[in-house]
């Protein structure tokens, strides 16, 4: 939004900025905005859709949704189809969030997924700065190029992962779930390798087995929505909602949206 290129499409020209050119704060809330509400639609639609498709599938199809979300803002000029793609962006950047640390969590080993955890965060701080050090040299172009290198690279990293997803096998515990046991010993085989042996996968493979019994013997295999606010379960959503509530009160979010360089500022 601070890019001459982009507002010559989607702002007017503004003799007393900077810049010559500004843009609209309500097309500049909605921008930001429509990528929230479709991340909030991505994360709802993310739970009965991974139950069904698998975590890995679930990953594929938010690859697809952010290259046509990519696609879509590309090739428009209509500041209206520019909304849409925002909205199927943050589609996809739902189940992605969602999903991505889901199976991070079911495929490590109890050791390890805080290690996992740290790392995916870590991944998005580099994913960050990297996409910044892009648009801050597409921002010399003046034409639509200033914007559509950045969202080509944008399409470009999840055709990537798409392919890489088909490589990785799916979640033991989700295949479990399904009643594909064979399946799921050999997908856990494949994760510990030959750094665990023969035994301690087997006694692995025994504990997640014991726990979705336990689950369906108290009913808890096939959850629903409610059941978050519910006795024991309310306390980890609460948590939960602290914990996003935190992270979204410290300001970092309302920098990375609305934070750009001063010598190109549109103000």
């Amino acid at each position: 939004m601070a890019m001459v290129g982009f507002l010559k499409v989607f702002g007017y020209p503004a003799p007393n900025s900077p810049i010559g050119w500004n843009i609209s704060t309500v097309v500049q809330q909605l921008i930001t905005s429509l990528m929230v509400i479709g991340g909030v639609g991505g994360s709802l639609i993310q739970g009965p859709m991974s139950s069904y498709v698998g975590r890995r599938r679930s990953l594929q199809l938010a690859c697809i949704v952010c290259i046509v979300a990519g696609a879509i803002m590309i090739s428009t000029t209509s500041v209206g189809a520019l909304y849409v793609g925002r909205i199927v962006l943050g589609v996809a950047n739902g189940i992605f969030i969602t999903t991505a640390q889901m199976y991070i969590v079911e495929i490590l080993p109890a050791n390890l997924r805080g290690v996992g955890l740290g790392s995916y965060a870590m991944i998005i701080v580099i994913a960050v700065t990297i996409s910044s050090v892009i648009t801050r040299y597409t921002n010399l172009y003046t034409s639509r190029l200033c914007y559509q290198i950045p969202l080509a690279v944008l399409m470009g990293v999840p055709a990537i992962t798409f392919c890489l997803a088909q490589l990785c096998p799916e979640s033991p515990r989700w295949l479990i779930t399904r009643g594909k046991d064979e399946e799921a010993r050999k997908a856990l085989i494949r994760l510990r390798g030959s750094a665990y042996t023969s035994t301690e996968i087997a006694e692995e493979f025994a504990a997640m087995q014991a726990h979705h019994e336990a689950e369906s013997m108290a009913g808890k295999d096939k959850p629903r929505f409610m059941d978050m606010f519910k006795g024991t379960d309310r306390r980890r959503t609460v948590l939960s909602l602290c914990a996003v509530a935190m992270h979204a009160g410290s300001g970092s979010q309302f920098l990375i949206n609305y934070g750009i360089p001063v010598k190109s500022s549109i103000y």
